[in-house]
């Protein structure tokens, strides 16, 4: 205490000229900088140009031949038969069978989808079971 307490001292920032100016940005930063969110138009970022519209049809065609006449499930339990290996189910089959179900949206997310699963199954286990 005889010591007067703590000191602060310091240095004051100098003025940077082309830091603190706005006015004398240029480039993008003079339109407010960088933007973090992509605008790549989704043809664009599969590397191909939309298909001539005779190919769209044409692949249509092929497409509703192979389509079969599948009915609905009656339960629960067969959809979970129909995609489970034997009588268990993993998380990747899980995930697959919400993305096949159309059930994901923006209420419901893979991320989701995955930690219902890890909370569903036992925890040593890697598989669940419809019982």
């Amino acid at each position: 205490m005889a010591a007067g307490g703590p000191k602060f001292a310091g240095t004051k920032a100098d003025a940077v000229k082309f830091h603190d100016d706005k006015s004398l940005y240029s480039g993008i930063h003079a339109n407010g900088g960088p933007s973090t969110i992509d605008s790549v138009h989704p043809v664009a970022s599969f590397g191909g140009a939309p298909a001539a519209e005779e190919a769209k049809l044409a692949g249509a065609a092929k497409a509703k031949q192979g389509v079969s006449t599948a009915s609905a499930a009656g339960s629960l339990q067969e959809v979970f038969q129909n995609f489970a290996t034997g009588s268990e189910m993993d998380g990747k089959t899980f995930a697959k069978v919400a993305k096949d179900t159309k059930i994901l949206d923006k209420g419901l997310t893979a991320t989701d989808i995955d930690l219902i699963f890890a909370k569903v199954k036992d925890k040593a286990a890697r598989k669940i079971n419809y019982t």
